[in-house]
């Protein structure tokens, strides 16, 4: 009796923790533009985020006096221990036209790298944590970077999940 007590109990928590483990935190599919920081709050962002001719994606397009512009988005109380995978499935980048993911602290005075440059067209992943060395709960913004003097790139979904999460 108690061994199926015993494995009764292990079933509900292997349960719990499958749950959590494989759960993504946050996630935008581009059905509407929303929440997005780019030109419109700030010129000097160089960028627009606007929805792309394919219904569910969003152009990310260079507007402004640099080469390279981005657009931002506000994640609070994230607890990088576990929610510390960036995925990203990026539709096209145009042709002589880059970007890169970053993670940037909520006041910008630190900036990382979390997927570098030159992916191209696919699905990309990067670990906040690793890039960062963040630990515990922080609010940070996620920012897409366009690279090249009007260039666009076209992007399906960005999601943020937990390492284990096959979120795709």
């Amino acid at each position: 009796m108690k061994r199926f007590m015993f494995l009764g109990l292990l079933v509900l928590f292997l349960m719990s923790v499958s749950r959590l483990l494989g759960t993504t935190l946050w996630r935008d599919d581009f059905n509407k533009i929303e929440n997005w920081y780019d030109n419109k709050a700030h010129p000097s962002y160089n960028a627009v985020i606007v929805p792309g001719k394919k219904a569910g994606t969003a152009d990310v397009i260079q507007k402004g006096s640099e080469k390279w512009g981005k657009a931002a988005f506000t994640v609070s109380n994230v607890d990088v221990d576990i929610f510390n995978i960036i995925r990203v499935k990026v539709d096209k980048v145009e042709k002589n036209g880059d970007f890169k993911i970053l993670a940037s602290t909520s006041s910008w005075d630190k900036t990382f790298v979390v997927i570098d440059r030159g992916k191209g067209k696919g699905v990309h992943e990067g670990n906040i944590k690793e890039a960062t060395g963040w630990k515990g709960k922080m609010t940070f913004n996620i920012v897409i970077v366009v690279e090249g003097a009007g260039k666009k790139v076209t992007l399906d979904w960005i999601a943020l999940s937990s390492k284990e999460s096959e979120d795709t």
